[in-house]
């Protein structure tokens, strides 16, 4: 059997990349790798006259295709390719023709230059928003009014279609946070989700073992508890928790499980499980088996146990879990969170099952193929900033002052009836590979220190 680093190496395109790609500027940067928006050098000319329409607030005249380029960290000497950067590349091939799930266009290897520029490069679509910035444009407009229900509903529908998806393929993701979403802007797909970032994502038949060993720390507010009591072996319901956890930011404005990061290398974080527990309740054994089988599991009986514990998390209150969410929470809404945040990953919701809830398939409005689309079938994508660019070229130097990114007619301008406004019911989750509305109706908090999406 062919290993996947030998595959990639017979389609890589072994070229100097700046011989290929136009850099505009750097969108961000990690521990894992670096992050640029970029056009093809071919379509340098026609960008330089989309800037001069901008600069005199003029509509683009040319269409071009914006791409955005990812740079994994090289390896130590003599290691070969990033490992994480082949088993990314390896599992994009496979899952990028989904509709939900980033563009992997070309991969290319870099064989010249210094030690910042050589190696490899991933080429995906360009994504004009993402979910994090979206999320923190409401909460300084009004901190008391999240995203519209349509909206959400869109939003997380099309996470769930691309988790589904990829469940259903025996890939899990162990990322997933709202700066790994993202949303097209202009073009054909515009207002559409896609889930990035894969360098964590694994096969299901490959060992999966406890995050921290893995030399990595993936932001702990989205992070499942049976990962915090460091559970030897984890499934793809750690997806679904997560998925859970960004449910309740988009209804709630803010993340709901804010703790302190214990930056050790311990997989327990008390402080999370403590922020978890006052939301969700303590867990028991009769209620997730296998809890007692956790190493931490005493830790938590002991909490269980003590009632100045439960008075300084507010556990003497009725019902927790209503407390966080505002007054006017659509029920279904509050179920589907509750299936979301079952401590028992064996009766944690599906992607499939959380496809067909009555959250999207009973209650109106419908979830649409376009998330900026409001009531009114108008695009409500002007209340967002595009991703912002940073003057950094490849080799980590500031670009000349005329190189630099400008401003100009938002993402998405006039373009309020691209991407498809039809409403996505519940056939689609009927399908384990569903990518795009069924028949039927008509319908960054990035402290891991990854690069965050493409």
């Amino acid at each position: 059997m062919v290993d996947p680093a030998t595959r990639i190496q017979k389609a890589l395109v072994r070229k100097p990349v700046d011989d290929i790609y136009y850099v505009m500027g750097k969108v961000n940067e990690g521990t894992f790798g670096v992050v640029y928006k970029a056009v093809r050098q071919e379509d340098k000319v026609r960008l330089e006259q989309n800037r001069e329409a901008n600069k005199n607030n003029q509509f683009e005249p040319n269409k071009i295709t914006y791409l955005a380029i990812k740079k994994p960290k090289n390896s130590k000497e003599g290691e070969g390719f990033n490992k994480d950067a082949v088993r990314e590349i390896a599992l994009l091939r496979e899952l990028s023709k989904h509709l939900n799930i980033v563009t992997l266009r070309e991969v290319v290897l870099c064989p010249e230059g210094n030690a910042q520029v050589r190696g490899l490069y991933l080429v995906f679509d360009w994504a004009d928003y993402e979910l994090c910035e979206i999320l923190r444009t409401h909460r300084e407009r009004d901190p008391r009014q999240p995203p519209s229900e349509r909206m959400v509903k869109s939003i997380m529908w099309q996470i769930l279609n691309g988790i589904n998806y990829m469940h259903s393929n025996w890939v899990v993701h162990r990322d997933l946070k709202p700066s790994n979403i993202l949303i097209m802007g202009r073009g054909s797909e515009f207002g559409r989700v896609k889930i990035a970032d894969f360098g964590m994502a694994r096969l299901f038949q490959q060992p999966l073992r406890s995050l921290h060993i893995d030399g990595v720390v993936v932001t702990v507010w989205y992070r499942a508890p049976e990962l915090i009591l460091n559970a030897k072996h984890y499934s793809k319901a750690i997806d679904m928790w997560a998925i859970g956890c960004i449910l309740g930011e988009l209804l709630t404005n803010n993340p709901l499980f804010q703790g302190k990061e214990d930056k050790s290398h311990r997989a327990f974080q008390e402080d999370q499980l403590k922020k978890i527990i006052r939301v969700v309740g303590v867990p028991t054994v009769a209620d997730w088996s296998g809890f007692a089988e956790l190493s931490e599991w005493k830790t938590v009986e002991k909490w269980a146990q003590d009632r100045a514990f439960h008075q300084e998390i507010g556990l003497d209150k009725k019902d927790p879990f209503w407390s966080i969410l505002p007054l006017r929470t659509n029920p279904h809404a509050a179920d589907l969170l509750r299936c979301f945040f079952n401590y028992d990953p064996s009766k944690r919701i599906t992607a499939l099952d959380a496809l067909r809830h009555p959250y999207f398939t009973k209650s109106q409005p419908f979830p649409l193929e376009n998330v900026f689309l409001n009531e009114r079938g108008q695009a409500d994508v002007n209340l967002y900033g595009a991703r912002q660019l940073h003057p950094i070229n490849m080799s980590g130097q500031a670009m000349p002052a005329n190189n630099r990114p400008t401003g100009g007619p938002g993402p998405g301008s006039g373009q309020a009836s691209m991407g498809g406004g039809g409403q996505m019911g519940m056939q689609a989750g009927m399908k384990r590979t569903a990518q795009g509305p069924p028949p039927g109706h008509d319908g960054r908090g990035n402290k891991s220190g990854r690069p965050g999406g493409m």
